[in-house]
């Protein structure tokens, strides 16, 4: 039984034939001058470095972590704690949907901490 095929199916066998096609590659051996532009390149070499606040809050960006870490609690450095998800990520600023309702916009560097269940949320990046 183990030499036996798993499925068998009656008819003629089939084999496949592959042509081989050879292409005919022309070089030329004609030397032809290129012509040389003089183009001035300016290259801004602006590296923006993402910060750990805002690889943090891209991570509750995500419409699975809005719906699963709600409600986020902000703690900010002037001593002020907000409730809320956050709705809109920009390179300096964050902009946050308070449980209210309210809709503010407010400065990365501000954040002091994320809280979660009312412990700091982990450090993760997507």
């Amino acid at each position: 039984m183990e030499t036996d095929p798993l499925l068998f199916v009656s008819g003629p066998p089939v084999y496949r034939h592959h042509r081989k096609i050879k292409k005919w590659i022309e070089e030329s051996t004609s030397i032809f001058p290129e012509r040389q532009l003089e183009v001035e390149v300016k290259v801004e070499s602006e590296v923006k470095t993402e910060s750990t606040m805002w690889k943090r809050l891209n991570y509750f960006t995500s419409p699975f972590a809005q719906h699963v870490y709600k409600p986020l609690t902000f703690q900010m450095k002037y001593g002020e704690s907000l409730q809320g998800l956050v709705d809109k990520l920009d390179d300096e600023s964050a902009t946050l949907r308070l449980v209210d309702g309210t809709i503010i916009s407010i400065d990365m560097n501000d954040i002091q901490e994320i809280n979660w269940r009312g412990k700091p949320f982990p450090v993760r990046f997507r």
